[in-house]
This record gives C-alpha cells, structure tokens and sequence, in this order.
C-alpha cells in the first residue's frame, strides 16, 4: 500500500523511480478487481472485453464482482483503500466534485489547478486529499453523514450503473454521472 512494489532504483546511480506497468489486482474475498493500465485507450478497451469474457467464461467472475481500471499506481492504492474502508468508489469521486464546489470558496479556481484528488484514511477519519499544480494541498474531510445521504437518494441510478465490465470511475465519470 505505500507504492513501494512499483519502485525501481538504479543500481548504478542510485536514483529512485516510481514506475507505473500494467498489472492486475485481485482480491478473491472481496470480489475485486483492479486493472492498472497507464497509457489506457480505445485498443486497451477492447482487449478487456475480451479479457472479461474469458474470466466470465472460466467461471471466475461473478455478477457481483467490482471491475475497474486505472491508469497509475496511485490510483490503484486509491481504489483499495477506498474497498478496505467499505466504501463505493462511486460514491466517492462524487463526494470529490461536492468537494471542489465547496472549496471553490476558499480557493476560486481550484477546478483548473487540482493535479490529482485521492481519498485517504487519517486516523480513522476519511478525506479527499486534492494536490494542486503549485505543489499545495487542500484537504477536505469526509462526513459520514453525507456519504450516506449520496448513497441513499442515489441508489436507483448507482444500481443501475453498476456493469460487469472494467471501468474508470474517476472525477471525469463522477461529472458525466453528475449532469445525467
């Protein structure tokens, strides 16, 4: 969990590198699934279809199984902490969007300067932790109480949403699911 399976140092210089190569994680119990593919596209796309039905085939996906795909190790390390927490990731980047509204307040043009958003665990408390481009960060606490309220009025559509296929669910989906 603390990104060091993806690190690489250089025996000669002594440098060490964070590298992002696909792979597949896999959590039979939890019935989990997380591709991490970095340069994901159309082609990548098709392949886990066929990837997908070849599992399905085998016997070894189910209906309830949770399948997505992400483009770097952060992500992936994101999508399992947000498992292990019994949250839905869904819910999740959702909670990001509601987030940035909110701290438009405090810093007006976040939208164009978040870098990167993860959900994170600090002592037992769940945040978004956005990265800026200038290098700050902009915590923002999660309350229970609202997730619960999100999860609640947007079970319906949610359900409806949930396939059995490989999909990023990111701010980028949380904004298309948001506008309907």
């Amino acid at each position: 969990m603390n990104g060091s399976f993806f690190k690489f140092k250089c025996g000669k210089c002594g440098n060490e590198y964070q590298l992002d190569y696909e792979c597949l994680y896999h959590d039979m119990d939890k019935k989990m699934m997380i591709y991490v593919i970095p340069n994901y596209d159309k082609k990548s796309k098709k392949e886990l279809y066929k990837f997908v039905g070849d599992f399905t085939k085998q016997g070894i996906l189910s209906e309830e199984y949770i399948l997505r795909v992400v483009s770097s190790t952060a992500e992936l390390i994101e999508k399992i902490l947000i498992n292990d927490f019994n949250f839905d990731d869904r819910i999740i980047e959702i909670l990001k969007v509601i987030h940035i509204g909110i701290a438009k307040e405090q810093v007006p043009n976040i939208e164009t300067e978040i870098k990167n958003a993860y959900f994170n665990v600090n002592n037992g408390q769940p945040q978004i932790i956005f990265f800026l481009k200038d290098g700050r960060t902009f915590l923002s606490q999660i309350k229970m109480e609202l997730y619960k309220d999100i999860e609640k009025s947007l079970s319906r559509e949610l359900n409806k949403d949930n396939s059995n296929e490989f999909r990023e669910i990111n701010l980028k989906w949380a904004r298309r699911f948001i506008k309907g």
